[in-house]
Protein backbone atom coordinates (compact mmCIF):
# COMPACT_ATOMS: atom_id res chain seq x y z
CA UNK A 1 0.00 0.00 0.00
CA UNK A 2 0.88 3.33 -0.76
CA UNK A 3 2.09 5.80 2.22
CA UNK A 4 0.09 8.31 0.93
CA UNK A 5 -2.83 6.26 0.74
CA UNK A 6 -6.67 7.54 2.18
CA UNK A 7 -9.31 5.57 3.30
CA UNK A 8 -12.99 6.65 2.89
CA UNK A 9 -15.62 4.35 4.05
CA UNK A 10 -19.39 5.10 3.25
CA UNK A 11 -21.60 3.44 5.93
CA UNK A 12 -24.63 5.78 5.33
CA UNK A 13 -26.81 3.22 3.87
CA UNK A 14 -25.70 0.07 6.06
CA UNK A 15 -27.47 -1.11 8.14
CA UNK A 16 -26.14 -1.53 11.44
CA UNK A 17 -27.08 -3.59 13.98
CA UNK A 18 -24.66 -3.28 17.07
CA UNK A 19 -24.96 -1.31 20.11
CA UNK A 20 -23.10 1.39 21.12
CA UNK A 21 -20.51 -0.95 23.31
CA UNK A 22 -20.07 -2.97 20.09
CA UNK A 23 -19.37 0.65 18.09
CA UNK A 24 -16.76 1.99 20.70
CA UNK A 25 -15.25 -2.12 20.25
CA UNK A 26 -15.21 -2.07 16.81
CA UNK A 27 -13.52 1.96 17.14
CA UNK A 28 -10.81 0.81 19.24
CA UNK A 29 -9.64 -1.58 17.24
CA UNK A 30 -10.01 0.40 13.68
CA UNK A 31 -7.25 2.72 16.17
CA UNK A 32 -5.30 0.34 17.38
CA UNK A 33 -4.60 -1.36 14.20
CA UNK A 34 -4.02 2.21 12.37
CA UNK A 35 -0.42 2.30 13.70
CA UNK A 36 0.49 -1.17 11.69
CA UNK A 37 -0.37 0.28 8.44
CA UNK A 38 0.72 2.75 6.27
CA UNK A 39 -2.29 4.73 5.67
CA UNK A 40 -2.16 8.60 5.95
CA UNK A 41 -5.88 8.90 7.26
CA UNK A 42 -9.29 6.97 7.50
CA UNK A 43 -12.31 8.92 6.96
CA UNK A 44 -15.71 7.02 7.65
CA UNK A 45 -18.87 8.67 6.63
CA UNK A 46 -21.40 7.76 8.84
CA UNK A 47 -25.07 7.34 8.49
CA UNK A 48 -26.24 9.09 11.56
CA UNK A 49 -25.12 11.11 14.12
CA UNK A 50 -25.61 8.42 17.22
CA UNK A 51 -22.87 6.24 15.56
CA UNK A 52 -20.82 9.26 14.54
CA UNK A 53 -20.68 10.05 17.94
CA UNK A 54 -19.98 6.56 20.01
CA UNK A 55 -16.92 6.68 17.15
CA UNK A 56 -15.98 10.25 18.10
CA UNK A 57 -15.84 9.27 21.62
CA UNK A 58 -13.17 6.79 20.90
CA UNK A 59 -11.44 9.21 18.35
CA UNK A 60 -11.10 11.46 20.56
CA UNK A 61 -10.21 9.64 23.78
CA UNK A 62 -7.51 8.21 21.94
CA UNK A 63 -6.37 11.52 20.07
CA UNK A 64 -6.32 9.82 16.77
CA UNK A 65 -5.27 12.28 13.34
CA UNK A 66 -5.62 9.47 11.27
CA UNK A 67 -9.05 8.32 11.68
CA UNK A 68 -12.39 10.37 12.13
CA UNK A 69 -16.17 9.90 11.35
CA UNK A 70 -18.31 12.32 9.39
CA UNK A 71 -22.02 12.54 8.72
CA UNK A 72 -21.57 14.70 5.49
CA UNK A 73 -19.19 14.65 2.52
CA UNK A 74 -17.61 18.58 2.62
CA UNK A 75 -16.38 18.09 6.02
CA UNK A 76 -14.70 14.86 4.96
CA UNK A 77 -12.80 16.12 1.84
CA UNK A 78 -11.94 19.05 4.08
CA UNK A 79 -10.25 17.18 6.50
CA UNK A 80 -8.99 14.81 3.27
CA UNK A 81 -7.40 17.96 2.17
CA UNK A 82 -9.59 17.39 -1.15
CA UNK A 83 -10.98 20.07 -2.99
CA UNK A 84 -14.50 20.79 -2.79
CA UNK A 85 -14.59 20.93 -6.76
CA UNK A 86 -14.23 17.23 -6.44
CA UNK A 87 -17.20 16.20 -4.56
CA UNK A 88 -19.34 15.63 -7.17
CA UNK A 89 -17.05 13.19 -8.92
CA UNK A 90 -16.25 11.67 -5.85
CA UNK A 91 -20.14 11.34 -4.99
CA UNK A 92 -20.21 10.05 -8.45
CA UNK A 93 -18.34 6.99 -7.27
CA UNK A 94 -19.88 6.25 -4.21
CA UNK A 95 -23.20 6.28 -5.60
CA UNK A 96 -22.10 3.41 -7.83
CA UNK A 97 -20.84 1.24 -5.29
CA UNK A 98 -23.73 1.67 -3.23
CA UNK A 99 -25.54 0.28 -5.82
CA UNK A 100 -23.12 -3.10 -6.58
CA UNK A 101 -24.54 -4.24 -3.39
Amino acid sequence: MREDCFVLIDIRKAIIELDSDEIADLSNFVYEHLGHTSLRKFAILSPNAHLSKTVQFVRNYKHSSKYQVFTTLEPLLNWLKIPQSRKRQIQIKLDHFNQLN
